[in-house]
């Protein structure tokens, strides 16, 4: 196991605004005198926590936009964001060790992502390297991972902060702890997308590594990405299981649920033969979780087999007809904590 994957941070869930906020003006803004016209943002259309941060920015003058466009090899905008420019306006449940949290980038107003790792050791430094430059290699083969905006090394002391694009939709694991379950027509539009997505990993990097539902991203139209996966690989079978455990886990809701009851004989799933919602799932998709939850891993499919499975290409599913995006549409902001 990696340092990584050592421990879980705790976070207070009250609202954080940067302490170098006013070292960060300094170095953004030149003095002006007089009292020039400011731009006013339509706060209504923020959440109310990224409205919060854009009032505190009002009482400082506008710089011009062209300071802030990209310089160097990047060709992006974001290639000219400093830590000290950005607003924490939330953290988010994570079960890195470190300090995952959405942030106001103050000169832009736009909201971002950011995933703070501590490094103990020159081991753990050069495999983090490694695997961020591969990804940002990845993401330019495909829109369905979260993409990388930018990296600080050690910055804070002895910490990569990457920068990541925000994602208005949300974890798989923080809708659920708002709808408690989906029906089946949304978990096999999820999966049905996760294949193709680790499909892509496997065939690029071997395995994805310890595929939690916390990584499960998605924008408010459905389209649903993979985030920075930062676990030690494993075997690419070990993906398959996570995979099936995903569902399972959409399925039921309650995690706690998915404890077995008794000895498993073949897979998870027939270890929980006494739950009662296991009766309102369909053939297909018990037959699906099945083989994908099997205790030997030489028994669990490819994704190229699962890709073809009955349950992921049947056009009728047990439950009721609801989309993913209705769901987006009643979730709150993801991730949040109040």
């Amino acid at each position: 196991m990696s340092a990584i994957d050592e421990n879980k941070s705790k976070f207070v869930s009250k609202p954080v605004i940067s302490s170098r906020l006013p070292e960060a003006f300094s170095k953004i803004y030149k003095k002006k005198t007089g009292n020039p016209d400011q731009k006013h943002h339509k706060n209504h259309d923020l959440d109310p926590q990224v409205a919060k941060a854009v009032k505190l920015l009002n009482k400082f003058p506008n710089y011009p936009e062209q300071d802030f466009q990209p310089e160097g090899p990047y060709s992006g905008p974001s290639a000219n964001i400093d830590l000290e420019e950005l607003i924490t306006v939330s953290l988010f449940p994570n079960n890195l060790k470190g300090n995952k949290r959405k942030v106001l980038h103050s000169p832009t107003q736009k909201v971002y992502t950011v995933i703070e790792v501590p490094v103990d050791s020159l081991d753990q430094e050069n495999y983090l390297r490694s695997w961020i430059d591969f990804w940002e290699f990845l993401q330019t083969r495909t829109k369905r991972l979260v993409r990388i905006e930018k990296v600080f090394w050690n910055e804070p002391e002895d910490t990569v902060s990457v920068l990541m694009e925000y994602l208005e939709g949300g974890s798989l694991s923080s809708i659920l702890d708002e709808v408690a379950s989906f029906p089946e027509t949304v978990v096999v539009y999820i999966v049905k997308r996760l294949i193709k997505i680790l499909k892509f990993f496997h065939d690029q990097a071997g395995s994805y590594g310890r595929l939690k539902a916390s990584q499960v991203l998605f924008k408010k139209d459905g389209l649903v990405k993979l985030g920075l996966g930062l676990s030690k690989k494993q075997p690419s079978s070990d993906d398959i299981y996570d995979l099936g455990y995903l569902a399972l886990q959409a399925l039921f809701g309650d995690e706690s649920l998915l404890q077995p009851v008794s000895k498993p004989t073949c897979c998870l799933l027939h270890s929980l033969n006494s739950n009662p919602i296991l009766r309102k799932l369909s053939s297909e998709s018990k037959d699906f979780l099945c083989c994908t939850l099997q205790t030997l891993p030489e028994r669990r499919p490819s994704l190229r087999e699962l890709k073809f499975h009955p349950w992921i290409n049947t056009d009728t599913h047990q439950g009721p007809s609801v989309t993913l995006e209705e769901i987006l549409s009643i979730s709150g902001p993801s991730g949040l904590m109040f």
